[in-house]
């Protein structure tokens, strides 16, 4: 099989402020066939020199492949795991411990049609064949045990025109997997690069950061063979607003020329001059045409009917998925990520109520009911007056025998 050529696209977002995270996204060209992507990310940091734990992590991912890259492919993947995990055993058993625990990292080797993977902490990929995003890496549950690193793995063959997701569990937190998976299925892999990045930078806070490569494997295309040499260390916040995420081909504008149709209408005196037969066609074929174009303008109406049937459909399950979510987030008292889920499934009900108002009013009370309920709002349905008091109390107070009154008199 020919060997496939590598479209990247990157997402790299920090806030300038963030102080308890630190990002790696790094890719090189081992050999003349296989091709590597890190990802790592290090959270919760208490002092700013542990993120040098980071680097020294990313140095020995990478002196183990480059030590092993006239290897077989995977043989080199296996060879190179199996180091990394030893280096950083010894690496935490020397004292260097700050990091364990804290450390999510994502390595993938392509090589020819062949795509190798292994994951630990909070990273995930997917694979995007015929518009069906499908995961093929999954995170690792937290709390797992801190040094049983990249246990988790998975390998298969690439197809021409297939496309890989790396990335950091974090960013489904603000892009829905639906609408992340719309946006790489129905727009090129820059513009859906483009896309996310823009919804993540209105999330952006000094509590989060996010990185993901987008890479699509094609027979056809031209890599740019002028690309800077990467480097290890993740790039300071200013170095980051100044380079654009992603690039788009920009195609030269083309002008057609002006083009002026003069058509003279027939004449009565044409059809006065046509045969019985003639005229027969021409009655029968303006009927034709009128027909065709009553046909067309209804099945253009339909299909528009049906695409805006298909939207409403996808918006009703994005709202009850966030319904959803916010209602395990009050079960687990998790009330900032319950908030956060909330003001979601408001943005998601207003766009609803734009696309058709009946369908939305179906999920009206059960939103007001999580508002009451987030809010911790009671509401009494049918209030009794128990008592009418002559005066204001000032006092009230619960007894053995019932309530206690008392006033200014």
């Amino acid at each position: 099989m020919a060997k496939l050529e590598i479209e990247i696209n990157q997402i790299y977002l920090i806030h300038p402020e963030n102080k308890k995270s630190s990002l790696i996204l790094y890719e090189e060209e081992l050999n003349s066939s296989a091709h590597l992507f890190i990802l790592a990310e290090l959270m919760d940091l208490v002092r700013k020199s542990e993120a040098n734990d980071l680097k020294k992590i990313s140095e020995i991912i990478l002196e183990s492949f480059r030590a092993n890259k006239k290897m077989a492919s995977e043989a080199l993947f296996e060879s190179a795991l199996a180091q990394i995990n030893q280096n950083l055993a010894d690496f935490a058993h020397e004292g260097h411990r700050s990091w364990v625990g804290k450390f999510s990292c994502l390595i993938a080797i392509k090589s020819s049609d062949n795509i190798f993977m292994a994951n630990n902490g909070q990273t995930s990929a997917w694979l995007l064949r015929n518009t069906e995003l499908s995961e093929i890496l999954q995170p690792e549950k937290r709390g797992m045990h801190p040094l049983k690193m990249f246990s988790n793995f998975t390998q298969g063959k690439l197809q021409d025109g297939d496309a890989t997701v790396i990335t950091t569990s974090n960013i489904f937190n603000f892009v829905s997997l639906e609408l992340f998976s719309r946006l790489v299925s129905n727009k090129t892999l820059g513009d859906a690069t483009i896309e996310i990045s823009k919804i993540l930078q209105q999330s952006m806070s000094p509590d989060h950061g996010f990185c993901a490569f987008l890479l699509r494997f094609n027979k056809q295309g031209q890599i740019n063979s002028n690309r800077k040499e990467s480097s290890i260390y993740a790039p300071f916040p200013e170095e980051i607003e100044m380079e654009p995420i992603s690039q788009r081909l920009k195609l030269p504008s083309l002008k057609l020329p002006a083009i002026n149709f003069k058509f003279n209408l027939p004449k009565w005196q044409f059809i006065k001059n046509l045969s019985t037969a003639g005229k027969f066609f021409l009655i029968s074929f303006s009927i034709f045409l009128l027909l065709f174009a009553g046909n067309l303008i209804v099945y253009g109406i339909k299909l528009h009917s049906k695409k805006t049937q298909t939207q409403i459909a996808n918006q009703a399950e994005v709202l009850a998925k966030d319904i959803s979510n916010a209602e395990s987030a009050l079960i687990y008292k998790n009330g900032a990520e319950a908030l956060r889920l909330l003001s979601a499934a408001e943005d998601d009900f207003t766009i609803l109520q734009k696309l058709e108002a009946s369908k939305a009013s179906e999920f009206s009370d059960q939103l007001q009911k999580l508002k009451d309920q987030i809010n911790k709002v009671s509401t009494i349905a049918d209030p009794k007056v128990i008592i009418d008091l002559k005066h204001a109390p000032t006092y009230l107070n619960l007894s053995s025998l019932g309530l206690l009154l008392a006033n200014a008199d």
